[in-house]
């Protein structure tokens, strides 16, 4: 009597191997894209967020002033409340990827510099969220009527993602540009 026998042939094995690998290569190409996708996204997001916080600030102390200076053009100092007790509110740009700081002085009294962009730095490499001012293409100006008035600003900003761990094959970037004027020079 002849027994068939159980089991598979050579080629059967081959052409299960082979399917397996073809479905592994797709899922790891499927997953690979939504991660990338998902980096880039978050990216988007991040610079969305710092960038609308730090222009809303910015034009919010731009319109309570009442005279406006930019020095050096990285500083821009701002006049607000009255003239005889003015707050002083003074915005800079950073050196290198050192984002945008802002101080408040009344009566003589400097508060801490408050950072208005998150340039965290842990080992040596920025944080996640890290998004920054670059400054070399930022610039603060003011704009002058006839009689040599300050009567508004002029900003534009560049925000940029530094370059972050598992991100780094990715470059993000906008520039927004404004001109608020001054409280009463209209």
């Amino acid at each position: 009597m002849n027994k068939a026998r159980k089991g598979f042939t050579l080629i059967e094995l081959l052409v299960s191997a082979g399917l397996l690998s073809i479905v592994s290569l797709v899922s790891v190409s499927i997953i690979t894209s939504l991660l990338s996708s998902s980096v880039k996204s978050q990216m988007a997001v991040d610079i969305e967020q710092a960038s609308s916080f730090v222009f809303l600030k910015m034009e919010s102390d731009i319109k309570k002033a009442y005279s406006a200076e930019v020095s050096g053009g990285d500083t821009l100092i701002l006049l607000q409340g009255s003239p005889t007790d003015p707050v002083t509110v003074t915005y800079r740009l950073g050196t290198g990827n050192a984002g945008l700081g802002c101080v408040y002085t009344r009566r003589g009294l400097t508060g801490p510099e408050v950072k208005l962009t998150d340039d965290s730095v842990v080992n040596g490499k920025p944080t996640i969220s890290a998004v920054s001012v670059e400054p070399t293409s930022s610039s603060l100006s003011t704009l002058e009527d006839t009689e040599g008035r300050t009567v508004a600003v002029s900003i534009q900003l560049t925000f940029i993602k530094p370059d972050v761990a598992n991100a780094s094959l990715f470059k993000a970037e906008t520039t927004l540009d404004s001109t608020v004027v001054l409280r009463g020079s209209y």
